[in-house]
């Protein structure tokens, strides 16, 4: 199958998976509380220790002023905190509370279940050749993409 075979085929499917996941995170929390895509991954890089507003715009490829607003309805439900720098008091540094730990791992289980149940209607030999190809678009995508597996790690 050629390149331009490939390309529309993969757009389509990963819309498509991103749209369950959407829906899943929309509905799923066992609070009720919807959380948008661009809400988890923020939650998700937090993940791996505090950011500044700007680190955060920058990472996940928006303008500051709609980091903000994404930051503000996370920090309004208590799963991030704002907290002045040690070093540089100008510095707001924002970080994940216990709460936004617990909703991230919620998030992360609702996620995870949508693509097991994806998988689940692959043979084993097709769920094999499926985490080939994951793989090898993981090495393809550039490492400073925002999210990257140099993020998850």
């Amino acid at each position: 199958m050629s390149e331009q075979a490939i390309a529309p085929l993969f757009l389509s499917v990963i819309l498509r998976a991103m749209r369950q996941i959407k829906v899943a995170f929309a509905t799923g929390l066992s609070s009720g509380v919807p959380v948008s895509p661009a809400q988890y991954r923020i939650l998700a890089r937090l993940r791996s220790g505090q950011a500044t507003v700007s680190e955060l715009a920058e990472w996940h490829a928006v303008s500051l002023p709609t980091a903000t607003k994404i930051l503000d309805g996370l920090v309004e439900r208590g799963w991030v905190d704002r907290q002045r720098s040690a070093d540089d008091r100008r510095q707001v540094l924002l970080a994940l509370t216990e709460a936004g730990k617990e909703v991230l791992a919620e998030l992360d289980r609702l996620g995870l279940a949508v693509a097991e149940r994806v998988l689940s209607g692959l043979t084993p030999e097709e769920q094999e050749l499926v985490r080939l190809a994951l793989l090898a678009l993981d090495r393809a995508m550039p490492a400073e993409s925002a999210g990257g597996a140099e993020e998850r790690r």
